[in-house]
């Protein structure tokens, strides 16, 4: 079984992104996963937001307001 020290760079990147999808409002499991297969990765669909919240509302997979509540970044702490 590997631990959070075996992973590669990416991989930590992509467990961090996947968790702050996790711990976000109102991103619930279909919502994350409608994001990995329109991001590609939990990592891109994280970045694409943080850079524009409408980059997911444009898609319509999240409302705006939920897009701008994880951009200010309220679940780094929970994650």
């Amino acid at each position: 079984m590997s631990t959070f020290s075996d992973l590669t760079a990416p991989e930590r990147s992509e467990f961090w992104a996947l968790l702050a999808l996790r711990h976000a409002y109102g991103i619930g499991p279909l919502r994350a996963k409608r994001l990995w297969d329109a991001f590609g990765s939990g990592l891109a669909a994280a970045e694409a937001c943080l850079a524009d919240p409408a980059a997911w509302a444009d898609r319509d997979i999240v409302p705006l307001p939920t897009a701008r509540k994880f951009a200010e970044e309220q679940w780094r702490e929970q994650a």
